[in-house]
């Protein structure tokens, strides 16, 4: 069951990512994909297998439904996440947006523990939260950051 509905969400937040009108450039996307992947795979690393704060649970089939949530759905989540607040005007929507990402992360990983994918051992469901939080402001500041360096670029004439 966990890894059709882990399927189906990464499934929906590849389609939406493909379908919706980006306001980053391929290559922004590209790297903020790439980034939230080398940092979520650093950090599942860190905490699950060297710390054992959180067990993952050893049937192939969950395993794999963690590995799509963790590779796929959470990197494209942050990307689309991204692209909405480059549209974004007030700063209550940018909390809006945050919020409704952070959220929408914390869904999957409360899915992960209520189908027995993973069991807190020292953790708590509010350092997950932190976690979401904390990938969306280094998604937000890379994004920037090669926003930034997309304006100084040197064009030739």
């Amino acid at each position: 069951m966990v890894l059709a509905l882990y399927f189906l969400v990464s499934w929906l937040a590849v389609a939406v990512f493909v379908l919706m009108h980006k306001r980053l450039s391929f290559i922004q996307n590209s790297f903020i994909v790439l980034v939230i992947l080398i940092i979520s795979v650093n950090w599942s690393w860190v905490i699950y297998q060297e710390l054992k704060l959180i067990k993952v649970s050893t049937d192939p089939i969950n395993n794999v439904a963690f590995m799509i949530n963790r590779s796929v759905a959470l990197p494209f989540i942050v990307s689309i996440t991204m692209n909405i607040l480059q549209g974004v005007k007030s700063f209550s929507q940018y909390l809006t947006v945050f919020a409704s990402s952070t959220f929408i992360l914390s869904i999957l990983a409360f899915g992960g523990i209520y189908f027995k994918v993973t069991e807190y051992i020292n953790w708590h469901f509010s350092f997950d939260i932190l976690y979401f939080l904390m990938l969306n402001l280094i998604g937000f500041f890379v994004c920037k950051l090669v926003h930034k360096e997309d304006s100084r670029e040197v064009s030739s004439q």
